[in-house]
């Protein structure tokens, strides 16, 4: 039986993507006098080459991203900026918040993100998210990070269920779902241009809106693993 969902936050809950250029388009505004002749398209072009969808460190990426644009004395002062201040302008997918108002109450509801514990609270806290969620657990706090079973694991004993009643939503197919599923959870895959389909999966969705169907389908039956 079906009684607890859990989600990533990071192009899961959240439109990653959208809300890392909308601040490092804000960033640049604010520090466009440290980069004569940096356009605001260049500035962006330079951080993305450099993100790898969130997973290179953020000293590393800037300390690339200005030797690139011709900057490199600038990369301290920016990473700084941005470990300070990103996050307090999140972009929440548009199916979000709806549907997890149509979970809540049905089932136990945690979160289990990786990330510095400043960032992901303020992303959490600046969507409307948090009080959706019986449970949080962020990475950097927990002293461990998915794929690492312990933090599923932590997050499910919290909501009082057991591993095979729980089920994990993420867009990464080895540290969210195959994690998730190594755990003892089911895992959902929310598509992603990333990555390909993770093996095992069970079921996938392309967005939230379809989550409350297919969370149906496996309270009624359970896994069905491809």
């Amino acid at each position: 039986m079906l009684k607890a969902v859990l989600f990533d936050l990071d192009q899961t809950l959240l439109n990653r993507d959208a809300t890392f250029v909308s601040f490092m388009r804000i960033q640049h505004r604010r520090y466009a006098s440290l980069m004569p002749g940096v356009t605001e398209d260049d500035y962006v072009a330079a951080l993305r080459r450099f993100d790898l969808n969130g997973y290179t460190e953020k000293d590393e990426m800037f300390a690339k991203a200005c030797e690139l644009l011709g900057i490199p004395g600038e990369a301290g002062r920016l990473v700084e900026d941005f470990k300070s201040t990103y996050g307090s302008e999140p972009v929440v997918f548009a199916d979000s918040l709806a549907t997890l108002e149509k979970l809540r109450g049905r089932y136990r509801l945690g979160m289990v993100t990786n990330g510095r514990t400043y960032a992901q609270n303020q992303k959490i806290t600046h969507s409307g998210l948090r009080s959706y969620f019986e449970d949080i657990r962020v990475s950097e706090t927990e002293g461990v990070e998915k794929p690492d079973a312990r933090i599923f694991l932590r997050c499910v004993e919290a909501l009082g269920v057991e591993p095979a009643e729980a089920v994990y939503i993420g867009d990464h197919a080895e540290n969210d779902v195959v994690a998730a599923i190594s755990a003892g959870l089911m895992g959902v895959w929310k598509r992603s241009r990333h990555y390909a389909q993770p093996d095992p999966c069970d079921a996938t969705i392309e967005h939230l809106a379809e989550l409350p169907e297919v969370l149906e389908r496996l309270r009624a039956g359970g896994a069905n693993r491809v």
